[in-house]
């Protein structure tokens, strides 16, 4: 009889910013579905690197990129402005939150993609919370229409 393993978990130290871009992603797949359960955390975030990756795809069929860097540069009230949401709470980026990535696939995913962003955006290195919060951002820029490109 085969044994039923435990669900893979990790635990990601980010911003409390991240707890807040998470609800605004949940609450857009809940509008646009008509499954009575709301998301998880982790089923938002796998939302949101699925269409990043076919954002990366088109952009680059295109000879363009994704700038993560502008994504990334906006503060939380030029960001809320450039993603059509109402302003976040003041205190988001001082505190800290634990993202629980539950699924061995999407644990995968962002510890794979967080070199390919290093390598794409100069940094030293990418680490999770990071990865986890721009993935996020890009979802939610590309649902407003304002998503950064780049010519390569």
């Amino acid at each position: 009889m085969p044994s039923i393993s435990p669900v893979t978990r990790k635990a990601v130290r980010c911003s409390r910013e991240t707890a807040w871009l998470t609800a605004q992603v949940t609450a857009q797949l809940i509008a646009s579905t008509a499954d009575i359960n709301a998301p998880t955390p982790s089923a938002a975030l796998t939302g949101a690197l699925e269409r990043v990756a076919e954002l990366e795809n088109a952009a680059a069929k295109e000879g363009r990129t994704i700038d993560y860097a502008g994504v990334m540069s906006l503060d939380t009230e030029a960001f809320c402005e450039a993603a059509g949401l109402p302003q976040a709470p003041a205190t988001l980026a001082d505190e800290r939150y634990m993202f629980t990535l539950s699924g061995k696939d999407l644990i995968a995913d962002i510890y794979r993609w967080c070199p390919i962003l290093a390598e794409r955006t100069g940094a030293a290195q990418v680490k999770p919370a990071q990865a986890v919060r721009l993935a996020l951002r890009i979802h939610l820029l590309d649902a407003a229409g304002t998503l950064p490109y780049a010519e390569r």
